[in-house]
């Protein structure tokens, strides 16, 4: 499977629409399966998040446009976050973790392994 620059485009697009006329502020797109294998479009509109949930068995994300934060609570207690920003690439950590918007709005492209 394939997908073009302009169908990812027009992916974001449709899902700022949805996040501008529906009830909640995120909207998520699976852009390609494989298997187990899954990339995911998330579009986080202003002021939107995505609550806790836990990781898949492996997980990493590239924000394409905006920045956003990964927020997560370490083996030790401790409150950590992570700030990624627009073309920048993260590892998701092996917790609990949540992900809001730093400013405007902000999409990103999710590669997991689903369990």
């Amino acid at each position: 499977m394939k997908q073009t620059r302009e169908q990812i485009d027009r992916f974001i697009a449709t899902m700022e629409r949805q996040t501008v006329e529906g009830e909640t502020k995120f909207a998520v797109h699976e852009v390609i399966r494989d298997g187990n294998l899954s990339q995911m479009l998330v579009y986080l509109a202003e002021g939107g998040a995505l609550s806790d949930h836990p990781k898949p068995p492996a997980a990493a994300l590239q924000v394409l446009r905006g920045a956003i934060t990964v927020s997560w609570t370490d083996e030790q207690g401790q409150s950590q976050h992570e700030g990624v920003a627009e073309g920048g690439l993260f590892v998701l950590p092996n917790a609990v973790h949540n992900v809001t918007g730093d400013g405007g709005a902000a999409c990103f492209l999710l590669t997991r392994v689903r369990g």
